[in-house]
């Protein structure tokens, strides 16, 4: 493979990865508002900012019925 080749790999790698963590943050912060969980507990148990959580709770909020992986490419 290039140089040019395994930058480019390595590039959409990262943002695969990266996508797939935002997807997976999304589904656990709705599960748990959909259990009643205020923002502060969501963040200290996810161990993200209060910032990052409540980002994603206005996302589920504007479309409560999009797919995870839809919701999480906007954020």
């Amino acid at each position: 493979m290039t140089r040019l080749g395994q930058v480019l790999y390595a590039d959409w790698k990262a943002e695969g990865i990266a996508e797939g963590q935002r997807c997976y943050l999304l589904s656990q912060i709705r599960k748990k508002i959909n259990k009643g969980k205020s923002p502060e507990v969501i963040a200290e148990e996810v161990e993200e900012s209060m910032e990052t959580v409540i980002a994603f709770i206005k996302e589920i909020s504007e479309a409560p019925c999009e797919q995870d992986e839809s919701a999480a490419r906007e954020i």
